[in-house]
């Protein structure tokens, strides 16, 4: 049985301060895969679970303009 390592940064700030683009520069540096997330059209959590299992290993997954 494998461990999934999972690690989860917030990146707060006002727009157009390079948060998109930091993370994509990550991506192609680590030659990972990206994925954006809406959770406005995430009706469960099961479904939420499903959509990140089924994610690539080696990937980015970003969920944009959450509002805490």
């Amino acid at each position: 049985m494998a461990i999934t390592w999972k690690r989860a940064y917030l990146l707060p700030g006002p727009p157009r301060r390079g948060k998109t683009s930091m993370i994509t520069a990550m991506a192609n540096y680590l030659k990972f895969d990206i994925y954006e997330l809406d959770l406005g059209r995430v009706c469960s959590n099961y479904e939420l679970s499903r959509l990140v299992a089924t994610t690539s290993s080696g990937s980015i997954i970003v969920v944009e303009d959450i509002d805490c």
